[in-house]
């Protein structure tokens, strides 16, 4: 009997202990306002296209992602078969050049990286998610920095560069929280947005798009169907839902005790979002493998659902400058996929 006691006990303790280790706040969910209209405006316009499209194929990059484009139209992403970064000159975008040494666990080398952004000097900043770390490059190839993981960034994911922070999603859970701010040193100033399903946090954070406007933190959650918007403190300004338009029907799924994402005719906001012109434009998915089919634009301030454009093609992946929107699509047959510049609405 006593040790039935005992158990007991030492049971309640170790729960009572735990309990009073998982913050309160770990467990928020912050529910997202809904849009004030059921349907989308504008479809009838299409994104112009304005230059020269360039067939990857051609220059043997096959699984370019991460589209980054600076202030004079220089662009950058990553090609998860060459295992380079790949840097297009503004001036001659056809004039390529592949930076870093490909696979492995040297400095200037690569293990899955999952987020590929410029600064505002023109350097290229790349979150390793395997690797464990966050690098700085020169456009020439030259390695300028490597902040490596400590626990408040365990495996960095997503990552946007305002002019003197750095803000990243973590790809694991974090006591602290999975959104980090950095100094450009790798210094830590702030960890918040704990979990709100431990279920389901892979897909909550990791499978999104960050972005960062006058130090406030935009983020796109695809498969949470969410826009947010936190000040430079994590706190959250407002969480606008985008599940009145096109809600999706298919749950998440396990399979052998592993997460797997909806299936591939679920329509979904993307995961690529950007502020230009006061304004907040993301992509919207289609009903095959995910492509997006039109480009949304919301209000900064409050989330507000604003207008949409349509692209003229299947389109994978896209970045925006001032004045254009630089596209991976796949041509009209759905053979190739090009890099194509459309013009950024007013």
């Amino acid at each position: 009997m006593k040790i039935r006691i005992s158990a007991i006990v030492l049971t309640f303790f170790l729960v009572s202990n735990i309990s009073a280790q998982v913050p309160k706040s770990f467990y928020q969910n912050y529910e997202s306002q809904p849009q004030k209209t059921d349907k989308r405006i504008g479809l009838e316009d299409s994104l112009v296209s304005i230059g020269p499209k360039i067939t990857l194929s051609d220059f043997e990059l096959y699984e370019l992602a991460f589209l980054t484009v600076d202030s004079k139209g220089n662009i950058a992403g990553y090609d998860y078969q060459l295992e380079h970064i790949v840097y297009f000159p503004h001036d001659s975008l056809s004039d390529i050049k592949l930076l870093g040494n490909g696979v492995g666990n040297g400095p200037k080398e690569f293990r899955y990286p999952s987020d590929v952004k410029f600064d505002k000097d023109g350097n290229i900043w790349v979150t390793d998610k395997n690797a464990s770390r966050i690098t700085k490059w020169s456009p020439s190839g030259e390695l300028l920095k490597s902040l490596p993981a400590n626990r408040n960034y365990v495996r960095p994911a997503k990552l946007a560069v305002c002019n003197f922070k750095l803000y990243t999603v973590s790809e694991q859970y974090l006591p602290s929280g999975v959104m980090s701010v950095l100094t450009k040193g790798g210094k830590l100033l702030n960890s918040f947005q704990k979990i709100e399903d431990r279920m389901q946090r892979f897909p909550a954070y990791m499978n999104g798009e960050v972005t960062c406007h006058n130090e406030n933190l935009f983020i796109v959650g695809s498969y949470k169907n969410y826009i947010r918007k936190y000040d430079s403190g994590g706190s959250i300004i407002f969480s606008r839902s985008v599940q009145s338009f096109e809600p999706n029907k298919e749950p998440m799924v396990t399979k052998d005790g592993k997460w797997y994402t909806r299936s591939d005719d679920a329509r979904r906001v993307s995961g690529d979002v950007w502020v230009r012109n006061n304004k907040l434009y993301a992509g919207f998915s289609g009903n095959k493998n995910s492509w997006y089919y039109c480009l949304d634009t919301y209000n900064i301030e409050d989330g507000g659902y604003l207008r949409s454009y349509i692209f003229n093609h299947p389109v994978e992946d896209f970045t925006m400058s001032d004045t254009k929107i630089f596209v991976i699509e796949w041509d009209s047959k759905n053979d190739n996929r090009r890099l194509a510049v459309y013009k950024l609405p007013n």
